[in-house]
């Protein structure tokens, strides 16, 4: 979401230092190799090739839906910076990103007795690795 590199969707989602900030801060904690965003040709292919981890029951799901937040978090924030010429730095994305996977999963069965502080702390532990 820089100023100087040419917009495109590829570039975006996946490329842009902004982006790769932020698929650090999600992914790389975790200790599960991701598909490295870098090398991917397509994001259709690199969602096609999202690993399938083995973990907790919620874990698995978070997994699954992660890179869809990123990718909505990202156009949002992409959004934001066009439209109204606020940019937000990957730590606020970090948090909307982990705040709507907590809304995604609100009905869950897999996410009683486990709170959004939990998930937030304890992310790099307990949940997908």
């Amino acid at each position: 979401m820089g100023d100087k590199e040419s917009e495109t969707y590829h570039h975006l989602f996946l490329h842009c230092e902004w982006v790769t900030e932020l698929w650090g801060d999600i992914l790389f904690p975790l200790g599960i190799t991701a598909p490295n965003p870098f090398s991917a040709t397509s994001i259709e292919l690199w969602l096609a090739n999202w690993l399938k981890v083995h973990t907790n029951a919620l874990g698995n799901i978070l997994w699954r839906l992660a890179p869809y937040a990123v990718l909505w978090v990202t156009w949002k924030a992409r959004n934001e910076k066009v439209f109204k010429n606020v940019r937000k730095d990957t730590t606020q994305a970090r948090m909307e990103v982990m705040g709507l996977l907590w809304y995604w999963v609100s009905n869950c069965e897999e996410r009683r007795g486990v709170s959004f502080r939990e998930m937030l702390l304890e992310w790099d532990e307990n949940f997908v690795v």
